[in-house]
């Protein structure tokens, strides 16, 4: 056995009105997900905490599949936005939220800030915008 670093990710999974907390373990922790995808996953163990909560492990047969959708083009009314180290977070007039990776846009988060509401057009798969245009000339 040798001495080295396991990498480990906890998530939070909403299943129904559930939610389930999991602990991906080796290389099911480094696999690409993002917040909004849909996830199947396979073989997990289960445990209860110190606080009487259940919880799921990943095993080595365990599975991650993440679920493409469709490509959507659609025009949103931005009316909220957040920003993480990796995203801007947009929210829509109808309280959805579309994950703006921060390469796509370089501007900062004051600047979206103050042209709030604004429409724009995207092309998304589960909530990921993958194109970005403006459809009024503010931005």
């Amino acid at each position: 056995m040798t001495r080295s670093q396991i990498p480990i990710r906890d998530i939070s999974i909403m299943c129904g009105q559930h939610i389930l907390d999991v602990s991906l373990w080796r290389d099911k922790a480094v696999a690409k997900l993002n917040e909004g995808d849909e996830v199947e996953l396979t073989h997990l163990h289960t445990s209860i905490q110190a606080n009487g909560r259940g919880k799921f492990n990943s095993s080595h047969h365990t599975t991650v599949k993440v679920a493409e959708g469709h490509r959507l083009v659609q025009e949103l009314e931005v009316v909220g936005v957040l920003e993480n180290e990796y995203a801007f977070i947009l929210l829509d007039s109808l309280c959805e939220e579309y994950i703006l990776p921060v390469e796509m846009y370089s501007g900062s988060l004051e600047e979206l800030i103050e042209r709030l509401p604004f429409k724009v057009s995207v092309e998304s798969v589960n909530k990921r915008v993958l194109k970005f245009n403006a459809v009024e000339a503010s931005l």
